[in-house]
């Protein structure tokens, strides 16, 4: 997996996760979050947010959580019918059952 590419684990030894008590008195009122990134030249970049990417109050964009899915489901079984399933979210409120949802074979799981 992605998770044992040697160059992926490099760069996981140079992260550190600190709890900021400034950030966790927020919570649960907002899901704030903070990032410092030092670079090669040393230089520092900083972000924060009090409501992350996907929360009620900072909603992803139909293309976004399009793009989501498809990074996510790359690395699953289901990745041959990420095409198929992403055309059939759309429906999913108003399917009367979830057959032609599920990949070949797993319907006769229900009969």
């Amino acid at each position: 997996t992605m998770l044992q590419d040697s160059q992926v684990r490099e760069l996981m030894s140079r992260i550190r996760l600190e709890l900021d008590p400034e950030l966790e008195a927020k919570y649960p009122a907002a899901w704030a979050a903070a990032i410092d990134v030092e670079l090669a030249d040393g230089t520092v970049q900083q972000a924060a947010v009090d409501a992350p990417k996907g929360d009620p109050e900072n909603p992803m964009t139909e293309t976004e959580l399009r793009a989501k899915f498809s990074d996510m489901i790359a690395w699953s079984e289901y990745a041959p019918e990420a095409d198929r399933l992403l055309a059939s979210l759309g429906s999913l409120a108003t399917r009367r059952n979830m057959r032609s949802f599920l990949p070949e074979g797993v319907d006769s799981a229900f009969e």
